[in-house]
């Protein structure tokens, strides 16, 4: 525990939430209705936000090296589809194509860069890069606010379980951002209160996003509908906002990088100290899944076996919380 505190920051859910931010610009649309999504994505929220305060536990244990080996694969393998996926994003959003190659290892020497500093370094920057987050939006919702149209929020009046399971099941995503929540900070009350400051800022900000989309597009479903607003918006002399907001990406993009590529050689430096040839076999695997998916191939196994990491990590972090919590009962 001692060793965690010292490489992790005083609040960390401003950086793990800015993290997280970057996956907006790359999701494709709901086609619930605005109820069921914000309904939906709060109750899988809650539902996280519950789990995660539950495998916080408050010393170390015997599956702490399970649980830190679970996690540096976890993060390998989302750091290797975040780079893929950020290529295809930033492809898509400047309409030119671009070499995948000098993409993928811009992100990687990034990521080996992080290597070398702490996550506390990285987390200082989170909060000038979500005010910057939030500020954008502010301005994408003043450029639209004469496309908005209130009535379209009436467009469907029926309640559907379908879209709620949906826009549920699609929220319920674990994120290596929520694990790093459970696992890393000074304490466990500091720990519980940066889960709930994470989801709360991720439903705002989602939810935002949501009312937002309803407005100005309606039924109407976009590939990425951040994107889709932010070509529509209109402020001062600037005539499109999307490429402000593909900027903003590139530093949400450097950001998570740099945090993943720094949590995870934290986590790799204390399961294996002083082994460089490991750790560089790692980047090296990272770079090499990033590869394979630029291919074609594993594009629906990687992402499943992410999660079912993440979840193992979660399941395994709960029976180290139930056991810490069955020795205090029989001390008392």
């Amino acid at each position: 525990m001692r060793n965690r505190q010292r490489w992790t920051a005083d609040a960390l859910w401003p950086a793990l939430l800015t993290a997280s931010l970057a996956d907006l610009y790359l999701t494709s649309g709901d086609a619930a209705g605005v109820r069921e999504q914000l309904l939906g994505r709060a109750a899988a929220f809650l539902l996280l936000a519950v789990v995660l305060r539950g495998c916080i536990c408050m010393c170390a244990g015997a599956l702490d090296g399970l649980i830190r080996w679970g996690m540096a694969a976890a993060l390998a393998l989302a750091l290797a589809q975040y780079l893929y996926h950020g290529w295809v994003f930033y492809e898509y959003a400047v309409e030119t194509e671009q070499p995948f190659l000098l993409f993928a290892v811009l992100g990687l020497l990034l990521a080996w860069y992080a290597a070398s500093i702490r996550p506390r370094a990285v987390a200082r920057t989170a909060p000038l890069l979500l005010a910057l987050t939030v500020l954008g939006l502010l301005l994408l919702t003043a450029s639209l606010a004469d496309q908005m149209d209130p009535l379209r929020l009436l467009e469907n009046d029926d309640f559907e379980a379908e879209g709620f399971r949906k826009s549920f099941c699609a929220a319920l995503q674990p994120l290596p951002e929520m694990l790093l929540l459970a696992w890393l900070g000074e304490d466990a009350d500091r720990r519980r209160r940066d889960v709930t400051c994470y989801f709360a800022g991720s439903f705002a900000v989602h939810g935002w996003l949501i009312l937002m989309q309803a407005l100005v597009l309606g039924t109407l479903l976009p590939d990425r509908p951040l994107h889709r607003l932010s070509s529509l918006g209109e402020l001062s002399v600037f005539t499109r906002l999307d490429g402000l907001f593909v900027m903003l990406w590139l530093l949400l993009f450097f950001m998570k990088c740099l945090l993943y590529g720094s949590c995870l050689s934290r986590i790799l430096e204390e399961a294996i100290p002083n082994n460089r040839a490991v750790r560089l076999a790692v980047w090296l695997c990272i770079g090499g899944l990033a590869a394979v998916l630029y291919t074609g191939h594993g594009r629906s196994i990687l992402p499943a076996a992410a999660a079912v990491l993440l979840i193992g990590c979660a399941v395994l972090m709960l029976i180290k919380r139930g056991g810490e919590r069955f020795a205090e009962n029989r001390k008392n």
